[in-house]
């Protein structure tokens, strides 16, 4: 009598798993959606600056829709004082280093003395680490080449702080001012990157103005970055169903 052979049980294919590859279940999770996209924001973001952000310097950005007069700041950066004149009050205007005139005349009027633009929205700080204050920003300063001779950047804060060369200071806030008590909007802003330094205290600070950007530069990063995910995620889910029993090969 011969030996009767049982098949062989099928050894179970890693691919039809409904735990492990469900045709359901997302291949991209929303966290992975939401980090493609704070990406593309931030490739977007240092793409439109010029340069990118120097180190050791009070970064003053201005973005705003060209002739909208609602002008969108961020503060940001660290310094060091290098000087103080003989005064031990830290400036609160960086005089531009190459002598470009930034601003048109009307930039500093009646309705805005000295250029001093109170802010709408928003706030920040200015504060000294080595001495331990710290001052509220109370608004956005610009002044063009005819008040004192050089073109100024920088914000109004209060109290004053005091300086001594070597103290550190950080600048901290965000918010918007508006131009239109000068019958001005973003479009009379020199757009680019300027570099400048303060007279009391010799700190080194950069200004930025950009356009928004709006519904450019980042949803075209973004979409781009979905795009590659999606079109990977349906590779996937076509070479799965090739092995999927059940699953007709398309």
């Amino acid at each position: 009598m011969g030996t009767t052979l049982s098949p062989a049980t099928p050894r179970p294919s890693r691919f039809s798993s409904p735990t492990r590859y469900s045709m359901n279940a997302p291949l991209v999770s929303k966290r992975s959606i939401a980090g493609i996209r704070a990406v593309a924001v931030v490739l977007a973001f240092y793409c439109v600056w010029p340069g990118g952000q120097a180190s050791g310097d009070m970064i003053l950005t201005l973005t705003g829709q060209p002739g909208s007069a609602l002008v969108a700041f961020t503060l940001a950066g660290t310094s060091t004082a290098t000087s103080n004149f003989g005064t031990p009050y830290l400036g609160k205007v960086f005089d531009v280093n190459d002598g470009s005139d930034l601003f048109p005349p009307e930039i500093t009027n009646a309705n805005a003395p000295f250029g001093i633009y109170a802010l709408a929205s928003g706030g920040g700080t200015v504060s000294n680490l080595t001495a331990g204050t710290s001052s509220a920003v109370t608004g956005v300063t610009l002044q063009d080449t005819q008040l004192f001779g050089v073109a100024r950047f920088g914000v109004d804060f209060s109290p004053s702080q005091s300086v001594a060369v070597g103290d550190s200071f950080v600048w901290s806030g965000a918010g918007t001012f508006d131009l239109s008590i000068s019958n001005l909007t973003f479009s009379d802003l020199s757009q680019g990157s300027s570099t400048g330094t303060t007279q009391v205290g010799g700190l080194p600070g950069t200004l930025i103005i950009v356009p928004e950007p709006a519904t450019s530069t980042s949803l075209i990063l973004s979409a781009v970055g979905l795009l590659v995910i999606r079109r990977r995620a349906t590779l996937i889910n076509s070479f799965l169903r090739l092995f999927t029993p059940g699953r007709a090969a398309c």
